[in-house]
């Protein structure tokens, strides 16, 4: 509960976000994705057992405690998980709990050393086999080989509008998505971060609607710039729910309110309507 100690992190709104969670709609846990993740989640079972049999003693009890934490708290998880959205990458944050449960027992077998070592190193083969293909996807959807140019240009607009408040937008093409990632490079510069499109996605499945004070940052442009990736039509893009990504009353408030004044070789430029057409020099 330390988060929700400051200000920036509100407990009511956490709340209302497990509420809308928990409404929504589950897939099936036998799925083939749920099981082969279940299965390697489940090995440190094996060498706790090992542990139990072959050690010679008994497991203390803070390491009982530990192993049922760590095996309460997986079950716990699937709950979530399972849900409309989520996925099998709600159990990575266990992997190093699974890693230390099965070093921990492991190195207090004093029978069959050699078996129980050895199945350690099958199961190290198969994470690291199971984890290229991902570790692939994932390197291949950042387009790594266009980032150092994408990030050089949001630096040089940075420097071209050194009194302007700028933030990074979305566009209307799911392969140019990624480009937005960088967006670190502004929220770090001191820009403002009032959009995400993960929680913008949710937001507009489940139909909770916008606030009018949030559209109200649009329409009198708290954000002095957006950026948008080039070409494309702001804020279109379809999400993986396969529906509008964000709201269209935001949309519709966003195009009324700024207009593209300025193209780079990654973005566009999108000025406030407001406040002149100087940006675009």
């Amino acid at each position: 509960f330390l988060p929700f100690a400051f200000s920036v992190f509100s407990l009511s709104a956490y709340v209302d976000w497990i509420i809308m969670i928990a409404n929504k709609d589950s897939i099936s846990v036998f799925g083939s994705k749920f099981i082969r993740h279940g299965v390697l989640y489940s090995t440190p079972v094996l060498f706790t057992l090992a542990a139990w049999r072959w050690s010679g003693q008994r497991l203390p009890f803070a390491e009982k405690i530990y192993f049922w934490v760590f095996a309460v708290s997986f079950v716990a998880i699937l709950f979530p998980a399972v849900k409309e959205g989520a996925g099998t990458h709600y159990f990575f944050p266990f992997m190093a709990i699974l890693i230390d449960q099965v070093l921990r027992h492991a190195g207090r077998v004093k029978k069959h050393q050699l078996k129980v070592w050895g199945m350690a190193g099958v199961l190290a083969a198969v994470i690291l086999i199971v984890g290229v293909p991902v570790q692939k996807r994932f390197f291949r959807a950042l387009h790594w080989q266009q980032v150092e140019d994408i990030q050089s240009e949001i630096r040089a607009i940075m420097a071209a509008y050194p009194d302007r408040t700028i933030e990074m937008g979305l566009g209307g093409n799911v392969r140019t998505y990624p480009r937005t990632f960088n967006k670190t490079l502004l929220v770090l510069g001191g820009h403002p971060y009032t959009f995400d499109a993960a929680p913008a996605m949710e937001m507009n499945k489940w139909k909770v609607p916008l606030s009018d004070d949030y559209l109200a940052m649009l329409r009198v442009c708290n954000t002095d710039i957006w950026l948008i990736p080039k070409g494309e039509a702001p804020f279109t893009m379809v999400s993986y729910y396969a529906a509008p990504g964000v709201d269209k009353a935001f949309t519709e408030t966003f195009n009324v309110s700024y207009g593209k004044v300025k193209s780079f070789d990654y973005f566009d430029v999108w000025a406030c309507n407001k406040k002149g057409d100087e940006t675009s020099g």
